[in-house]
């Protein structure tokens, strides 16, 4: 299985917004992953004055699929009293991917309606990740937040850059107008540049 390092750059972060920050984005990004049916081995998170960072040991190459049944119109108002599909039926049918023949009568306390069970496939890695950083990075509180340039997002320090890789892939997501790449930086002085991670 793949792993998944993610690395956000901020400018100078105050010492004492770390601890809340590892804290934070650990178990922020941990639960996302669990709700968007991405198994994995562990989640560790560190960060410098520059940088969050987060490693994902094991991370599922695929989201789990998930069986659900969808409730559709009243039985009634989907077949004729021929037993005839109606438009209802139709539609509903074609809206989640099933024929006719597919749907199933569904009592419930509120009278009979027609179902379908529905098969949703998971998404690969590199598709179901990317909302799932966003949306923790957003989630994310501080003692006192910044809003930069033109943009509407709010954050701790100005975003520099991102990486973020699973395994040897770029992981196709932005934050803040920065998109996410293969390129971290060293220590502000001693460092002579971008450095490039391949794997």
């Amino acid at each position: 299985m793949p792993n998944l390092v993610f690395e956000i750059g901020t400018e100078e972060m105050p010492a004492v917004a770390l601890p809340g920050a590892i804290v934070q984005l650990q178990a922020g990004l941990a639960e996302r992953l669990r709700s968007s049916r991405l198994e994995f081995a562990n989640v560790v998170v560190a960060a410098t004055p520059r940088r969050l960072a987060a490693f994902v040991r094991d991370l599922a190459s695929t989201q789990s699929d998930v069986e659900k049944e969808v409730r559709g119109p009243s039985w009634s108002v989907a077949f004729d009293s021929e037993g005839k599909p109606t438009g209802a039926a139709l539609g509903f049918a074609r809206k989640q991917g099933v024929t006719v023949e597919d749907l199933v009568r569904l009592e419930t306390p509120q009278g009979t309606y027609v179902a379908a069970h529905v098969v949703e496939k998971g998404k690969p890695a590199l598709e179901a990740v990317p909302p799932v950083i966003e949306n923790c990075l957003r989630s994310m509180s501080f003692p006192k937040i910044m809003r930069w340039g033109v943009g509407t997002t709010r954050f701790v320090r100005p975003v520099r850059w991102i990486l973020c890789l699973l395994d040897s892939d770029i992981v196709p997501m932005e934050f803040a107008g920065i998109k996410a790449g293969r390129a971290t930086r060293g220590h502000r002085y001693l460092s002579s540049g971008d450095l490039s991670v391949l794997h």
